[in-house]
């Protein structure tokens, strides 16, 4: 019998795997958990969004793999706080550019 074990590849430890984007909760009817890829800043209202994905599927139809972005007042954390300090911020600019955002330099006293 064949073994899918390779006697040549590394042994990976569960701390050398790439994580997973944290996980979120869309508030709604019915409320949907999804994965926070980013979260998005709108420059010229200064609005914030979260940038989403989850899988969706209604009745027999297959299953479709959603990619939106909600209000940031939607989204709800489902894990301890440090497993967001790493969720990419973008900015979308006036002239239609995405960014990475920066926070504002203090003001000078």
């Amino acid at each position: 019998m064949a073994s899918n074990y390779c006697s040549s590849m590394p042994t990976m430890k569960w701390k050398d795997v790439v994580d997973c984007p944290p996980f979120v909760q869309i508030t709604g009817d019915p409320p949907q958990p999804a994965y926070l890829l980013a979260w998005m800043r709108m420059e010229i209202t200064g609005e914030w969004r979260a940038i989403v994905t989850y899988i969706r599927q209604v009745g027999e139809r297959p299953a479709e793999r959603m990619l939106v972005n909600v209000g940031a007042g939607r989204v709800k954390p489902l894990m301890p706080p440090a497993a967001y300090k790493d969720v990419r911020r973008i900015q979308l600019c006036r002239d239609g550019d995405i960014r990475d955002w920066e926070p504002e330099p203090p003001a000078e006293p």
